[in-house]
């Protein structure tokens, strides 16, 4: 459950042009933007728990920031989803399925299972090209 709040802030104050890009302004920012369905009481566990990981901090009026390290994890996590959601929609998803199919595998798939998908993106956009190449010859 901490990784995917990793991603949670990571995603809302990378992505909201509202909020600083470092800040949220506290844990009712992570609960509301969550829509993975998780209760207020284990929003405010996972929080605790990367706080007390040293992964993020809380200042005194509540504002969450995301350390250094933390910042590192959220990114890994990012990059993890925007693949896996790639692969999911190559192969006939709909968008917000795999979207919402990607939030959930990032956190669980090895990494033997991700690095073959990477792969497996990599050569289907190669092929893209390929083909798009051959048309533009023709």
């Amino acid at each position: 459950v901490l990784y995917i709040f990793f991603f949670f802030l990571f995603f809302f104050q990378a992505e909201d042009g509202i909020r600083d890009f470092c800040l949220s302004r506290g844990l009712g920012d992570v609960y509301k933007r969550q829509y993975l369905n998780y209760s207020k009481a284990s929003v405010s566990v996972a929080v605790r728990g990367l706080l007390a990981d040293g992964y993020v901090i809380k200042d005194r009026y509540g504002s969450i920031e995301l350390t250094e390290e933390g910042r590192k994890i959220a990114k890994k996590i990012y990059a993890r989803h925007v693949l896996l959601e790639e692969f999911l929609r190559r192969i006939g998803v709909s968008s917000e399925t795999a979207n919402h199919d990607a939030c959930r595998m990032e956190h669980t798939i090895s990494e033997e299972s991700y690095k073959k998908i990477q792969e497996l993106v990599r050569k289907m956009k190669e092929e893209n090209t390929l083909n798009e190449e051959m048309k533009l010859t023709n």
